[in-house]
């Protein structure tokens, strides 16, 4: 078939190929397309069919497309260049494409540095779900792994739903079991992100239902209603899981492990499959988060997230009977606590089984300017007390210079040092500087501490149990007393500023009676020379007027 466009919109499939065996060699550009109910490609039951196709790319391929195998036999295989293609999945440089098998025989090989399928070298996106089914899937002949991204360690996610290895190449899927072929000590599976769902069984022991434990005393099922736990952090965050009647010991243990990965976001803390909460039978080495009965693999990576050597077990799950609950995060700050229904914590069986731990820290402050070292500290948690004088406290990220990584011999996350953490605070003085006098220097400066939440360590504050209500009263008295402290100071602050208002108001009227007494005149003495004055003239008016009557006198007497 050389540059062939098929292109059906009715009923008929664009390629179908019936019961017949069928070997096809495709060449240039082909497109199969059909109408929309129906598939471009369709293999029939109990048929096969074989492609071949250009040198550099997939057999099998799509650019932002889908492949769907819901059954029959199909082998496929990459180019053969040193670039060629997926077997099934993308070419050398094919992008977004989804690949879905549902069941039937796959036979996938991958080219040069192409996975049997998935993606190829130069691939950037993919997704390849495998819900079931069988057959032989081959890695190219570079260091291929045979499902997920090529030799140039593409971003692939797989998901194999009901699936997980049952030995050193082979895992089963639904009803069906894929043998996977690496190649060059490549990864059986070469993902940034593999999901494992569980295997489907019978419903037995496993149940919620059939254990003792969740009935109370006359025998009513504690799950009758949903159920709801809430998780809380040593950090204030917090989350919930419902369980439901119809639950497993595993559906409970998978929710509380993505509660704890999602709902609190422990995820960002570690790289790989999360394992917050495992389920084992107390057997040493059988723990896993997925399975049942068998071992379940995965594959490593290092610091740079690059892929190391083949993948390996990180545990088994033979039986559904003991749950185990971690945190990626340091301190106190990490603790776990779970409240909800008392008989059903009960039931649980949730117990303490390490206490959390501070984390231990060198401390060294610098003054940023002039790179003088003002203090070193070697502090357990952290907040670095009085570290620039004794009214400033650094509080820094609990996970600042941690690294988490998974230990698979203890079953447990390692937390050790990523490097020297630093960080740079800036100070700035919100003291009041207040002038209360008439020469320089004369001033009373008023301080306002921080007496927000997070400054007085109540942000994080848990009372959801008598253990931590008993370690709240602690706190609380240490936020009270520092509380106390600072209104005791700005009280005393008030006191000083009122007495100086009341020196300045006097000092205030002192001055103005001074200056009264200089610029204004004396109403007491001027009203007594008034009075004088007015005195004297009435007076001399008096005596004048007694002196002209005289005259007046004789003339009468000689008249």
């Amino acid at each position: 078939m050389s540059n062939a466009n098929i292109n059906i919109t009715s009923a008929a499939c664009a390629f179908d190929t019936g019961t017949a065996n069928v070997v096809m060699v495709l060449q240039g550009t082909n497109t199969l397309k059909s109408g929309s109910d129906y598939a471009g490609l369709r293999v029939a039951s109990g048929a096969s069919l074989t492609l071949y196709g250009a040198t550099d790319d997939a057999k099998l391929t799509t650019s932002g497309g889908t492949i769907t195998i819901n059954g029959g036999t199909i082998t496929a295989k990459g180019g053969t260049s040193v670039f060629g293609g997926a077997g099934i999945g993308a070419g050398h440089f094919g992008n977004g494409y989804t690949v879905t098998i549902n069941g039937g025989t796959v036979n996938a090989y991958g080219g040069g540095h192409g996975s049997g399928i998935g993606g190829a070298h130069g691939n950037a996106v993919g997704k390849v779900y495998i819900n079931g089914g069988g057959g032989d899937i081959y890695g190219g002949s570079g260091k291929n792994a045979a499902i997920g991204g090529g030799e140039g360690n593409a971003k692939v996610d797989v998901f194999l739903t009901g699936s997980y290895h049952k030995g050193d190449s082979q895992f089963v899927t639904g009803t069906g079991t894929f043998n996977l072929h690496p190649t060059g000590g490549a990864p059986y599976i070469n993902a940034e992100h593999v999901t494992l769902e569980p295997p489907e069984y019978t419903r037995d022991v496993y149940d919620l239902a059939h254990i003792a434990e969740f009935y109370d005393a006359n025998g009513t099922f504690l799950l009758a209603d949903t159920q709801t736990i809430q998780i809380y952090q040593g950090d204030g965050k917090k989350t919930s899981v419902n369980i439901y009647a119809s639950d497993t010991m595993y559906d409970v243990a998978k929710r509380i492990n993505d509660a704890i990965a999602y709902g609190l976001g422990q995820i960002a803390y570690i790289d790989g499959m999360p394992k917050f909460c495992t389920i084992a039978d107390g057997t040493p080495g059988t723990e896993s988060v997925v399975g049942k009965d068998e071992a379940i693999w995965f594959q490593a990576t290092d610091d740079e997230g690059n892929k190391i050597g083949a993948p390996y077990i990180v545990g088994y799950s033979a039986y559904y009977s003991t749950m185990l609950v971690r945190s990626a995060v340091t301190g106190a700050a990490g603790e776990l606590v779970f409240t909800g229904d008392d008989e059903l914590l009960r039931a649980l069986g949730l117990n303490t089984i390490q206490q959390a731990t501070e984390s231990t820290y060198s401390t060294k402050v610098f003054n940023a300017h002039t790179g003088e070292i003002i203090g070193t500290q070697t502090i357990s948690g952290n907040v670095i007390y009085a570290a620039i004088g004794e009214n400033v406290d650094v509080r820094f990220d609990t996970m600042a210079g941690t690294r988490v990584t998974w230990n698979d011999a203890t079953k447990n996350f390692m937390f050790s040092s990523s490097g020297v953490y630093t960080t740079t605070v800036h100070i700035a003085d919100k003291s009041a500087a207040l002038q209360i006098g008439a020469n320089e220097r004369e001033t009373l400066w008023v301080l306002f501490g921080d007496m927000g939440a997070t400054a007085l360590g109540l942000d994080g504050l848990l009372v959801v149990d008598r253990e931590h209500s008993a370690k709240a009263i602690t706190t609380l008295d240490r936020a009270i007393s520092r509380v106390s402290t600072q209104r005791a100071a700005l009280g005393a602050q008030q006191n000083a500023l009122e007495h100086t208002v009341s020196n300045v108001t006097n000092s205030a009227t002192n001055l103005t009676a001074a200056e009264s007494r200089i610029r204004d005149a004396d109403m007491a003495m001027e009203m007594m020379n008034l009075t004088r004055m007015q005195i004297l003239m009435q007076s001399g008016t008096a005596m004048l007027a007694q002196a002209n009557q005289l005259p007046q006198s004789v003339l009468s007497l000689l008249s």
